[in-house]
């Protein structure tokens, strides 16, 4: 109805899309045209269609399809897609606005919320939060909240349940939109030493014992999860949690918890500690334990310890970057 055509299935890179022979075909053998225009756009310049004749795709064309008469017509706009990228492969660019920044920085972790990027840094005198809106392909950046908080609290800066939060002095704060600016609402936490993550309405954290602590969202109350394997298991260094979609159930999604163990207390350990749960909101649900990935002589392909680990979602897949402490290979 909208008399759009396209290829769904994108060609491969690589493709010259400037030279692309097609083949049409018109009910009751109507009369087809190339409508290439001119120049100035100002005016139709109508081309037959020839099966012969190559056509540059790199801008969609409109094809008129005339009825047997010549009276009346319609028109299509046809389009050919082309990967403008490899498949199975991230390129990654540079973004302006951002350096100056960095350099500053002591550390940061950054996250998407809102639709922009936000990232939550020590600057030498403590952590602050800024927020960053695309202008002309660079990043502008400006301070999302005024106060400056811990040293450390830029390590527990987290998106969970759908906002981002962050410890600081025994409070989690959680940050919500605010008119045209941003607030945040502190909440305490005065057992919490590192707030990990979340998902739906469940908030995950380390408690200053080192268990692993759950929390309803906006609830000063927390509860020791229920756990297959002792918790000196757990992962103290470069830790990172992830929250996974389910591909069939809309209230379902998996929590991986991954990370490295004490690098002294467990020198000898090649591989991270991995962790998972899969996270029900339906009350019909049967709440399930963390479960402890098993590392057996006939494992293979293993996440590596690796220094200054991260770990991110893309595609519903687990992305891992970090340095191999064996070979110090990235």
């Amino acid at each position: 109805r909208n008399r759009v055509i396209y290829n769904p299935d994108s060609l491969p890179k690589g493709v010259d899309a400037t030279k692309v022979v097609i083949n049409m075909t018109s009910k009751n053998s109507g009369a087809l045209f190339i409508n290439k225009r001119t120049k100035d756009k100002m005016r139709d310049s109508l081309v037959y269609y020839s099966s012969n004749d190559s056509l540059d795709f790199t801008q969609p064309l409109e094809i008129r399809a005339f009825n047997n008469s010549g009276t009346a017509y319609r028109s299509y706009r046809v389009s050919v897609n082309v990967h403008k990228e490899d498949a199975n492969v991230l390129n990654w660019q540079s973004v302006n606005g951002l350096d100056h920044l960095v350099a500053s920085m002591k550390g940061l972790r950054a996250l998407a919320y809102d639709g922009k990027m936000w990232f939550m840094g020590n600057d030498g005198t403590g952590s602050r939060v800024y927020v960053g809106d695309y202008d002309d392909k660079q990043l502008i950046w400006t301070l999302a909240l005024e106060d400056v908080f811990d040293a450390d609290a830029y390590r527990n800066f987290v998106l969970c349940c759908g906002y981002p939060m962050f410890l600081s002095n025994g409070k989690i704060y959680i940050i919500k939109k605010d008119g045209v600016g941003y607030e945040a609402t502190a909440i305490d936490a005065p057992n919490i030493s590192l707030l990990l993550g979340g998902a739906y309405q469940s908030v995950y954290a380390y408690s200053k014992n080192g268990q692993l602590m759950e929390s309803s969202y906006m609830s000063e109350v927390w509860k020791e999860v229920e756990m297959d394997r002792d918790r000196e298991w757990l992962p103290t260094e470069d830790v990172n949690f992830v929250s996974l979609t389910s591909k069939t159930n809309d209230d379902v999604c998996k929590l991986v918890l991954l990370g490295n163990r004490n690098a002294q207390q467990f020198a000898g350990e090649t591989n991270a500690v991995i962790w998972s749960l899969v996270d029900e909101t339906s009350t019909s649900g049967e709440k399930q334990p963390w479960t402890f990935y098993t590392v057996s002589p006939n494992s293979r392909q293993l996440l590596p310890r690796m220094k200054n680990l991260q770990v991110i979602s893309y595609n519903n897949m687990l992305l891992a970057i970090g340095q191999n402490v064996i070979d110090a290979s990235v």
